[in-house]
């Protein structure tokens, strides 16, 4: 196996702490308060937020709610919020590892892919990372972590 795919958030760094703030401020900045305690925020990392939303605010899915929430979310987690995280310990070591194993190293992540790339650049990991597959800035479409351009040929270059 040459061709070797990591997620981004909870596997090479630790961005809980950019996203609970980030959802503090949506609930803040939208509803005025914030409804939930942080075990349920916490269940917000992972899906979208407008999936969450759903499921946690019952909100329906075309509700004018979820993108005035997407967007003051956004509003925070582009200032600041992206860059409040922390790698995982023995990151960079794996990463050189594989690197000198001649293993071709992708990032596939549900996180838009415009941040995706910010981080492993604030990082320093481009060195060892040949492409990064992520969501639309919007999360209307969501990247098929790589699968998909492999199969097809696509020059991650």
């Amino acid at each position: 196996m040459n061709n070797l795919f990591f997620d981004l958030d909870g596997t090479i760094i630790n961005s809980e702490t950019g996203i609970m703030k980030s959802l503090r401020y949506m609930y803040q900045h939208t509803l005025g308060y914030i409804p939930h305690n942080d075990v349920i925020l916490h269940e917000f990392i992972g899906p979208t937020l407008g999936a969450s939303l759903q499921k946690y605010d019952h909100v329906a899915p075309d509700d004018p709610l979820i993108n005035q929430s997407i967007n003051a979310f956004r509003e925070y987690y582009q200032e600041e919020g992206w860059m409040e995280y922390t790698v995982y310990d023995g990151v960079y070591d794996m990463l050189e590892s594989l690197s000198k194993a001649d293993k071709q190293l992708f990032i596939a992540t549900s996180k838009p892919e415009i941040f995706a790339k910010r981080i492993i650049d604030q990082l320093n990991m481009k060195q060892y990372i040949r492409h990064v597959f992520g969501a639309a800035e919007d999360e209307s479409v969501r990247s098929l972590k790589g699968c998909y351009f492999l199969w097809n040929g696509q020059n991650f270059d």
